[in-house]
């Protein structure tokens, strides 16, 4: 039957497309951080953007991703629950599945996470407004590739000390410091050069912690009352 030919035909498109090794790098981060632009995939993959870029259109025409366009800035994420449990089950199979491919409100996960090597989650969300209120970062429009660039602001310092975080030896390019898509809250935190920096800081110093077998961080008695010094909201 054709519907049947049809649907054959989308699980064979799912399969030719999932044989290669960046194009499953690429879904397995859509499927454990959620939504995302290239840029920012980008650096977290440490595929180039013109390369990421083609295999993103591959994923898209064989809808199995879907970009969503806001002015000059295009955000991608997996198509639909289904092509998700497929492509999950695939890396699974290898060894390599999403470990929280879906993060519930309320959990700890969603309170703080590490995304990569910065801090997500909702500590990290209000954190990084705190962080702007303060003017130990400044945000501004990328004028290359769109989506926004970070840089320290005339607080930085100080800010950035009281949270465990020293800023020398910071790499000397703006663009490695950007704010990440955080899909469980709907906004966005700190990441790259200065995120990385961030939450180094905040382990050495005791002010959150790792959990053991997890992403999920827990911020400590004294950690919470110097992020309270932050949060704006």
């Amino acid at each position: 039957m054709k519907a049947d030919g049809d649907a054959l035909a989308f699980a064979a498109s799912i399969a030719a497309e999932c044989s290669s090794p960046v194009r499953l790098m690429i879904l397995r981060l859509l499927l454990e951080e959620g939504e995302s632009r290239v840029r920012i995939m980008a650096e977290q993959l440490g595929v180039g953007e013109s390369a990421l870029s083609n295999h993103l259109k591959r994923l898209r025409d064989a809808g199995i991703v879907r970009v969503a366009r806001s002015g000059r800035t295009a955000t991608y994420s997996i198509a639909n629950p289904r092509v998700g449990d497929v492509v999950a089950s695939l890396l699974s199979a290898a060894g390599l599945a999403p470990e929280y491919p879906v993060i519930d409100a309320g959990t700890g996960l969603a309170h703080a996470r590490s995304c990569y090597d910065h801090l997500a989650g909702e500590v990290g969300v209000r954190l990084t407004r705190g962080l702007i209120a303060a003017e130990a970062i400044t945000v501004s429009a990328d004028a290359e590739g769109g989506g926004d660039v970070v840089d320290v602001g005339p607080n930085a310092e100080k800010c950035f000390a009281k949270l465990g975080a020293g800023l020398t030896g910071l790499p000397a390019n703006r663009k490695q410091s950007f704010l990440c898509d955080d899909w469980s809250h709907g906004d966005r935190h700190l990441a790259g050069a200065l995120g990385a920096v961030l939450l180094q800081g905040l382990i050495s110093k005791g002010f959150v912690a790792s959990v053991s077998g997890s992403r999920e961080l827990t911020v400590t008695e004294t950690g919470e009352k110097v992020l309270a010094e932050f949060y704006t909201s």
